[in-house]
């Protein structure tokens, strides 16, 4: 056995080994399952007291649902856990059913286990309920999926598949349970400009630039560069493939080495991500030709909008004002980028002054939470009409991307060369979303999203609201003079 290729070629946030992974690990081994090392390692970053999310990527057909196995077992048969165990394709989902019911819970050798667990085989509905409360159940992802349920643990098998939509659809199941855990395993995504295994990516390039949260844990096995690690070779192969020594099957590695693409092989047997994913699709020039050397005049604005958008971790939001100017061109300008915990007293403000002027919008804001809260305060404080706030809708989201895209890319982006909004515009990729209606959303590569968002959809608001009623032309405010 090679002991190298048991630990990650690369890795982030590994946590103390505390908690049952060691107890986990001994039952699989009591009823039969006996854990690759590098699985045991995962099984004890999972169980660490402090550990919350967990992300694995490597090839394929190493082993990485024996992995779920062991911790399905344990924690819904001994700890009670209930479990969501979702996955992109519906078969592979049900081969996974198949095989721990045929391992363990309708296993005649294993009378203890059987006794505990009560087995559902329903037409597209599968679950296992376990006497102590525990239950696992087994889900396709889709953007509706799992919605209302409520989790202890949420595995997200296939990762490599998962959509933004997807993943907000079954987060929300883990919110009451006081110690969620979620594990995202897969392999590398072909390409996220489908909108397939964004967030596994997100996730990943976090780990990589040092921005996981406290427990947070990455695991990854695969080759990073395609120039100079030899791909040709088995001591390569071996390194990346920790079951290499238990199941993988030397020669069909061998066979695709000369039948695949390079890249195709790579990622699919080596575990390498595509470093095209990390392409923006804005260039520096395109910033350029958009810099005027000062924000316009109430004279050259037509009308204008803010837009507010709340970060999805809940912690942050930025606003933005966006302008249709009388030449028909386009200006932007970030307002405020601001932790929640500022408070919303300051744009609130902003906003009553921007009411005030001839030309105003309205405000467009993403985001549903944080909009009805900024809506709450916005009745409470009394300094403008409330209904002037508008939650944005998917269609909206979608054609304020759609504008953003077109100004940028014509180089015809009026700003005033904000370093936060340039930093967020030129981090931006695209991929086409799922969701019904179509279109692309954008990814940030340098996690400075909300920005260009909020950009957006001022810009968006300006085009296609009409001014309210006049209140008589006053100086344009943007922001702190």
């Amino acid at each position: 056995m090679n002991i190298d290729n048991q630990k990650p070629t690369y890795s982030a946030g590994f946590l103390k080994v505390t908690g049952d992974g060691a107890y986990a690990v001994e039952m699989a081994t009591a009823h039969g399952f006996k854990a690759d090392p590098w699985q045991e390692l995962l099984v004890n970053q999972i169980y660490a007291d402090s550990c919350i999310q967990l992300g694995v990527s490597a090839p394929r057909q190493n082993g990485k649902d024996g992995f779920l196995e062991i911790v399905e077992l344990y924690s819904s048969t001994v700890c009670g856990r209930v479990i969501l165990h979702t996955g992109h394709r519906r078969d592979t989902v049900m081969k996974h059913f198949t095989r721990i019911c045929s391992r363990w819970y309708e296993n005649p050798k294993y009378k203890d286990l059987r006794r505990r667990a009560e087995v559902t085989h329903g037409s597209g509905f599968q679950e296992i309920n376990f006497e102590n409360g525990g239950r696992i159940t087994f889900l396709t992802r889709s953007e509706t999926g799992g919605r209302g349920d409520s989790v202890d643990i949420l595995i997200l098998n296939e990762a490599q598949e998962m959509t933004d939509g997807e993943w907000s659809a079954l987060v929300p199941t883990l919110t009451a349970s006081p110690d969620a855990k979620i594990i995202l395993l897969g392999t590398p995504p072909v390409s996220s400009r489908t909108g397939k295994g964004i967030v596994f990516q997100r996730f990943r390039q976090d780990a990589y630039e040092g921005n996981l949260n406290k427990g947070e844990v990455y695991a990854e096995w695969g080759i990073t560069d395609l120039e100079h690690d030899d791909i040709k070779s088995e001591a390569a192969w071996r390194r990346v493939n920790p079951a290499w020594d238990f199941r993988i099957n030397k020669n069909i590695i061998r066979i695709d080495s000369r039948n695949m693409e390079t890249e195709e092989f790579a990622r699919e047997h080596l575990g390498y991500w595509y470093r095209g994913a990390k392409n923006t699709i804005y260039k520096d020039d395109q910033w350029v030709a958009g810099t005027v050397p000062k924000r316009p005049t109430h004279n050259d604005v037509e009308k204008f909008s803010v837009g507010i958008v709340y970060a999805q971790d809940g912690e942050s939001w930025t606003a933005a004002f966006g302008a249709l100017l009388k030449d028909g061109s386009y200006y932007a300008e970030l307002i405020d980028l601001a932790s929640m915990k500022k408070g919303m007293t300051q744009i609130l403000q902003i906003i009553a002054g921007f009411h005030k002027q001839e030309g105003f919008c309205g405000v467009l804001a993403h985001g549903k939470a944080g909009t009805l809260n900024l809506i709450g305060d916005a009745e409470s404080c009394g300094l403008f009409p409330a209904r002037i706030i508008e939650i944005c809708r998917h269609n909206d989201k979608i054609a304020s991307n759609a504008l953003l895209d077109t100004l940028m890319s014509d180089g015809a982006l009026k700003h005033t060369d904000q370093e936060p909004l340039k930093q967020s515009l030129l981090s931006l990729d695209k991929y086409m979303t799922n969701a019904s209606g179509g279109g692309f959303s954008f990814v940030s590569r340098a996690g400075k999203l909300i920005a260009s968002e909020s950009v957006a959809l001022a810009l968006y608001w300006a085009k296609n609201r009409q001014p309210q009623k006049k209140r008589g032309r006053q100086t344009l405010w943007i922001g702190n003079e």
